[in-house]
């Protein structure tokens, strides 16, 4: 698995992954609007996952303080699976 990590400012990039039609309703909040209404948090700092030069998803971090973020993540389907071990390695990277 060679994955890279890199923050990205990219909104059409970030939607990819959050409003991906078979991802989007597992991950937002019940009464969340349809994704083709939603709008992306500007609160959170995004980083993009790519599996060699294919993207995979986002991470998204949404600070509490200073010190403290949740940490919420968007991958493509293809990423299924391999969740655990994309967290470990985003834990190393970050």
């Amino acid at each position: 698995m060679a994955l890279r990590f890199a923050i990205t400012l990219e909104p059409d990039l970030i939607a990819q992954a959050v409003y991906e039609a078979r991802t989007y309703p597992q991950t937002c909040d019940d009464g969340s609007p349809a994704a083709s209404a939603a709008q992306l948090p500007e609160i959170c700092l995004y980083v993009a996952v790519w599996d060699g030069g294919a993207f995979g998803g986002v991470f998204c971090l949404q600070p509490h303080n200073s010190i403290l973020a949740e940490v919420h993540t968007s991958l493509l389907r293809r990423m299924w699976g391999r969740e655990a071990d994309i967290g470990r390695e985003f834990i190393a990277w970050a």
